[in-house]
């Protein structure tokens, strides 16, 4: 976690930016890892800005928090994040793997005692793909994922001006998958010009 203060953001006001990055796990098989992992980065998203809040009452605070989290959309990390409570239960994909283990656990990303409030929004269009690792296997068989896995998540005073596009799915189609010449990772960068309000 980053904490700029207004000294070089902020010319009239007075406001704090918070940055936070991470990098889940990546098995799908093990979805309540990354729910964890998740709930720890946001819930020391809150600590620290909480901190911040009580130290400097008056600044405006902004959060982005980015990264590769390693779920879709319709998965159980993207759902904590955009809401801020999940069902082990009802929520994770992979809940019938361990219903003895687990039973249904409720998770929160807001503790009942912080003065700063945590509600995210994806900056981003999670319909695109962010990871592209299709590919046939040497029997015919398709392999590998298309999907969206990476976000950038913002508070509510953080709004998007613009969003670079990822390049079409035919130029990463075109070298079979990511990595490739257009891209030296398996995961295409999210850029895009925010407005801190």
């Amino acid at each position: 976690v980053l904490v700029l203060d207004s000294s070089s953001l902020f010319a009239k006001e007075n406001g704090i930016l918070l940055l936070a990055n991470t990098h889940l796990y990546f098995d799908p098989r093990f979805e309540i890892i990354k729910i964890l992992q998740a709930l720890l980065c946001a819930r020391w998203i809150v600590r620290v800005a909480t901190d911040y809040a009580n130290r400097n009452p008056k600044a405006k605070l902004h959060v982005l928090f980015a990264g590769d989290f390693n779920s879709t959309p319709d998965g159980a990390v993207y759902r904590l994040l955009s809401t801020g409570n999940i069902s082990v239960k009802s929520d994770c994909l992979a809940y019938s793997q361990y219903p003895k283990i687990y039973g249904d656990i409720n998770f929160t990303i807001q503790p009942s005692f912080p003065s700063f409030n945590l509600n995210l929004t994806n900056l981003g269009d999670e319909t695109q793909f962010t990871n592209y690792t299709r590919h046939y296997r040497y029997n015919g068989q398709i392999a590998g994922f298309e999907g969206c896995l990476d976000y950038i998540w913002g508070s509510a005073n953080v709004k998007v001006q613009k969003v670079i596009p990822v390049p079409p799915k035919e130029i990463a189609k075109k070298y079979v998958a990511l990595p490739s010449k257009i891209s030296p990772s398996d995961h295409l960068p999210l850029v895009c010009d925010i407005r801190l309000h």
